[in-house]
């Protein structure tokens, strides 16, 4: 539900994807003509990574977020990595 809350409601998700654990962000310059923004996904991971969160970055264009968790983490755990990844993807709109 949150993945495609960001696709939905941030304008720079241009794809939310995946199934189960196993998720994908994709990061463009426009929602429009989804244009891949390989340079904004890689500040995002850098942000995410400063904050606690190790991320993989992948796609040709490489910018697609991969969203992974271990099927044993706790509900506070996937919250708080939810958290601080949507930060770093809002910080990236306002920069």
């Amino acid at each position: 539900e949150r993945f495609e809350a960001w696709r939905r409601d941030i304008p720079i998700v241009g794809d939310a994807r995946g199934l189960g654990a196993m998720r994908a962000v994709e990061i463009v310059t426009d929602p429009d003509t989804l244009q891949p923004d390989g340079a904004a996904t890689a500040r995002i991971v850098q942000r995410a990574y400063e904050n606690g969160l190790i991320l993989v970055k992948a796609g040709f264009h490489g910018n697609v977020l991969r969203f992974l968790g271990p099927l044993n983490m706790s509900a506070e755990q996937l919250e708080r990595g939810l958290d601080i990844l949507e930060r770093a993807i809002l910080a990236e709109v306002r920069a």
